[in-house]
């Protein structure tokens, strides 16, 4: 009896409040179908911190995007998006994105960029000495894409607290971005 009244409880919660489980049988690409984004090549994706939030991270028209994307009374949309052209210019590349919900109550930094040096294989980003591994994903075109995601507010007191280093396999730095 206990356990009928929390199914109707927690039914009752959903609908009232419009949340809906993410649909376990949807794809990535039936979830940005869904939120309406065309791409050429998909190129990562990632869970968040909840099971309604993806970032990914994807090619279209020689462009590379990171977008947010969010369930939202069920249904999955874009919250914010970051961007840029693919052009082999630097060895190693990087952008920095706060991405939050269109309500303002989740927020993620995420440091991310491209590596057209086919020497790199490993990239850090460092902050105030500190040195964190990112994730390095390789694609099918001429470049890789890494990434980190850190899910708390930007506390920096400007960009110069950031750096980042592009490493070779025996561990000699191939970039570096002040």
């Amino acid at each position: 009896m206990k356990f009928l009244s929390l199914f109707i409880i927690t039914g009752l919660f959903f609908l009232a409040t419009g949340c809906q489980p993410v649909p376990s049988d949807k794809s990535i690409e039936e979830i940005l179908k869904e939120a309406e984004i065309k791409y050429n090549l998909l190129i990562d994706h990632t869970p968040l911190e909840n099971d309604n939030e993806v970032l990914v991270f994807y090619e279209s028209n020689t462009v590379v995007f990171a977008d947010y994307i969010k369930q939202i009374n069920g249904k999955w949309g874009l919250q914010n998006r970051s961007q840029f052209p693919n052009y082999p210019e630097e060895k190693l590349s990087w952008q920095y994105q706060s991405f939050r919900d269109i309500k303002r109550v989740t927020e993620y930094q995420v440091f991310w960029g491209l590596v057209w040096d086919k020497q790199i294989t490993k990239v850090s980003f460092i902050e105030h000495s500190i040195e964190f591994e990112t994730k390095l994903i390789n694609t099918s075109q001429d470049y890789r894409l890494w990434y980190l995601i850190r899910d708390e507010s930007d506390k920096r007191e400007s960009y110069s607290d950031y750096s980042f280093k592009g490493y070779s396999e025996d561990g000699s730095i191939i970039a570096e971005i002040p």
